[in-house]
């Protein structure tokens, strides 16, 4: 099974932006805060990359157990419960757990 790349819509704010993720969040899109891209597309899109809607927290990155046994990181919109994504299919295999790892640095 090919995975494929596709354009979706990311709705932070009221600011549009156009994100290109990967086809295996057809299953989560709703979960996650994204929508398939209009055609047309609104006049309105911002230009972020994933990494800069991460660091203004727009964004979050959770981690989520499959049922095959393997752990994916995937992107949601910061303002959506991540405890929505147990029992969504994603990559094919369904999501048993879901967690946002946290990080503490000593200086």
């Amino acid at each position: 099974m090919a995975v494929t790349s596709k354009n979706y819509l990311f709705v932070s704010n009221g600011i549009n932006f156009s994100l290109k993720l990967s086809s295996d969040y057809d299953g989560i899109k709703d979960a996650v805060g994204i929508k398939d891209m209009p055609n047309p597309a609104p006049d309105s899109l911002a230009d972020e990359s994933l990494p800069k809607l991460l660091r203004s927290g727009n964004a979050i990155k959770v981690s989520i157990g499959l049922e095959n046994k393997k752990r994916r990181k995937i992107f949601m919109a910061a303002n959506k419960s991540f405890h929505a994504l147990i029992g969504k299919t994603f990559a094919g295999s369904t999501i048993k757990s879901a967690s946002i790892a946290q990080y503490v640095t000593y200086l």
